[in-house]
């Protein structure tokens, strides 16, 4: 009779356990963010491009809580669950002056994270 109640016991301890570990999971929830990154004003199209694919490789070499602060912080989110979905690279064309071209390059960027649920 011990020996049932113990093997009943480690069974009742792996099923918890896995039982909470599924909830734990299943109260996270996925969210998406948005950021674009402007860079400086400047006279060639080249220099703007290039200028906007070092702040790309910059942001990708992030990881965890380091890219969730360049992002923008995310109070709800889990820490280290920032991760980048699509980027892309632009470079706007303007004048402000008669027969001047300026460029403007924008990096942007979306993302994802993990919230937990709060309403079980």
């Amino acid at each position: 009779m011990n020996k049932v109640f113990k093997v009943s016991a480690k069974i009742s301890a792996v099923i918890a356990s896995l039982l909470f570990f599924s909830t734990t999971q299943a109260a996270q929830l996925e969210r998406e963010g948005y950021k674009v990154f402007e860079s400086d004003v400047v006279a060639s199209k080249s220099v703007a491009l290039a200028r906007a694919h070092e702040v790309l490789n910059n942001i990708k070499s992030k990881q965890g809580f380091v890219l969730q602060k360049v992002l923008g912080r995310q109070y709800d989110a889990i820490r280290g669950s920032v991760l980048i979905k699509n980027t892309k690279v632009s470079v706007d064309e303007f004048s402000t002056i008669s027969g001047v071209l300026s460029y403007q390059a924008n990096v942007e960027i979306k993302y994802s994270y993990r919230v937990q649920n709060t309403n079980r």
